[in-house]
């Protein structure tokens, strides 16, 4: 699916949508010399035909490896565009334990501070992290709203294609948890979209 047909099939409505958007490493708009990317060209192109969009991401900027504020703080970029950050732990390597840690308190914070927000019409998270899928599902299904899973990437598939063959069995018991998030997550998803067909 490419970026456009990620938002032609909206349709021109003239009714104006809130839009929730969970994707927790891409630049922002905000950021100097930001390139955007796959969620931030869909937030750019929905306030454009007029909806209301809150993209909810990390504090912890996952290219340069440092905390954007060190808590969760509201970035207003226009009157319909608001980013939230969510406070998060931080991490120095891609793949590592402790950006697994991160993750799952990113996920728990997310879930307590949209606990007395008003719903979306619909909420489009990113995958990974498998975190915000799950909590985005039961979040959409808890409040009768569609939720859309957009893979990113292969998670956690990814993280056994860097053992070898022999280590890998074990290595999937290992991550038995985020099998299980991506059943889950996926069977309560109301669409799932993609960066390729295979994904």
């Amino acid at each position: 699916m490419g970026q456009d047909d990620a938002v032609e099939d909206f349709g021109d409505t003239p009714n104006v949508m809130r839009f929730w958007l969970l994707n927790h490493f891409e630049p922002i708009p905000t950021e100097h010399e930001a390139r955007l990317m796959r969620c931030g060209m869909l937030a750019q192109r929905l306030v454009k035909r007029g909806h209301e969009v809150v993209w909810w991401t990390s504090d912890f900027d996952h290219y340069r490896k440092r905390h954007r504020n060190g808590c969760d703080r509201s970035i207003r970029v226009n009157p319909s565009l608001e980013i939230r950050l969510v406070k998060s732990l931080g991490y120095r390597s891609h793949v590592s334990p402790r950006r697994l840690v991160n993750n799952h308190l990113m996920g728990r914070r997310w879930r307590e501070l949209v606990r007395d927000e008003d719903p979306p019409d619909l909420l489009f998270a990113g995958w990974p992290i498998p975190e915000f899928g799950v909590e985005a599902t039961r979040y959409a299904r808890n409040h009768e709203i569609p939720a859309v899973l957009d893979v990113r990437d292969l998670w956690p598939s990814l993280w056994l294609d860097l053992l070898s063959p022999r280590l890998r069995p074990a290595g999937r018991m290992l991550l038995r948890r985020y099998f299980e998030m991506t059943r889950t997550a996926m069977s309560h998803a109301t669409a799932i979209t993609g960066v390729t067909d295979s994904y």
